[in-house]
C-alpha cells in the first residue's frame, strides 16, 4: 500500500466517524475552493482510489 493510499485510507476512517451535516458542509466547502478536486474526493470516498493512479492535481 503506497503512503498515498495510507492517507486516504485514514481521511476515510475517520471522515465516516463525522455525522451527515459535517460531510455535507466539509463536502460543500471543498467543491467551492477547488470543484474538480472535489469531484476526485468524492469518487475516492465512495468507491476507492483506482489502482495505478495516484496523481492529485
Amino acid at each position: 500500500m503506497s503512503l498515498f493510499e495510507c492517507r486516504i485510507k485514514l481521511f476515510k476512517e475517520w471522515f465516516s466517524q463525522w455525522s451527515t451535516e459535517q460531510k455535507e458542509n466539509f463536502l460543500s466547502r471543498i467543491s467551492e475552493l477547488d470543484s474538480a478536486f472535489a469531484e476526485k474526493l468524492n469518487s475516492e470516498l465512495q468507491n476507492g482510489v483506482p489502482n495505478g493512479n495516484h496523481e492529485v492535481n
